[in-house]
């Protein structure tokens, strides 16, 4: 299952259907997919709280670029970049690390830089959206995405 679902994004992505390409997606995906099958621990992805996070997830990208034009128009440059250290509390899953890297990373302003076993290193663009980062509003809602449940 995951490998097929791999296999339609990589097609959809590189919108190439010749046999080289779908060869090397088909490759690809069944490597990831043996990789990280055991990755998952008999735990189930919980898809309808992720599927529910992602509206969310857009209004923060919309939110962040209108930021970040804010930021790059205004005279003068307001951009005061830094790192920020930032500890994970209560994400143990590994899933759940990479969601938030990744949603942290997708947002316009921040770069995840590294990701331990209990923080990640964090580059902002300013002052504000590192604020925005020490308030982990990011971090409680991939938090209530991958709470335990029997879904």
């Amino acid at each position: 299952m995951t490998a097929a679902f791999l296999i339609g994004i990589w097609y959809l992505l590189s919108g190439k259907a010749d046999l080289l390409h779908l060869g090397m997606g088909v490759v690809t995906a069944v490597l990831i997919s043996a990789r990280y099958y055991n990755f998952q621990r008999n735990v189930k992805f919980p898809v309808l709280r992720f599927v529910l996070y992602i509206p969310w997830l857009l209004v923060q990208v919309i939110q962040s670029n209108l930021h970040v034009a804010k930021l790059v128009f205004s005279r003068p440059s307001r951009i005061s970049p830094r790192f920020v250290r930032q500890t994970m509390t209560g994400i143990d899953d590994e899933r759940a690390q990479v969601v938030l890297g990744c949603s942290i990373t997708l947002t316009p302003g921040t770069l995840t830089v590294n990701i331990d076993e209990n923080s990640m290193l964090v580059h902002a663009l300013d002052d504000q959206v590192a604020d925005d980062l020490e308030g982990k509003h990011i971090e409680r809602r991939v938090r209530r995405v991958f709470e335990e449940s029997t879904e």
